[in-house]
């Protein structure tokens, strides 16, 4: 999450969209917080799961590719395949954590938070 912080004011020369970024960001920091439920996360450097986290907050939000582009030009220590790959597994957990929720909203009758532990 640190680290997600300290690339805002880089992710902010990214667009001038100060609310899509702050959706992003947002967003970024959810899948973080998911990797810690993935054991394949484990070995990994803390700095290229926050990079796969914003690169899958992208593409969940559907940025422009301009931008994620720019993103991905940005320099970095970890390949692009393997900070794909990170992202590619961040986006599935994502995927089975709403698919989760809107099964739990529908079966309860009420919305609640992806992140709710209670029933």
């Amino acid at each position: 999450s640190t680290f997600v912080d300290i690339l805002h004011p880089m992710m902010l020369e990214l667009t001038e969209d100060e609310d899509s970024m702050a959706e992003i960001k947002d967003l970024a920091k959810y899948l973080l917080e998911l990797s810690v439920c993935d054991g394949y996360f484990i070995n990994k450097n803390p700095s290229l799961i926050a990079h796969a986290a914003i690169t899958a907050a992208m593409n969940v939000l559907a940025t422009p590719i301009k931008i994620q582009r720019k993103l991905q030009a940005l320099p970095t220590s970890a390949s692009p395949p393997s900070i794909d790959e990170c992202a590619g597994r961040l986006h599935n957990i994502y995927s089975v954590s709403m698919s989760e929720h809107q099964l739990s909203s529908a079966a309860t009758g009420r919305e609640a938070s992806p992140t709710s532990v209670f029933s």
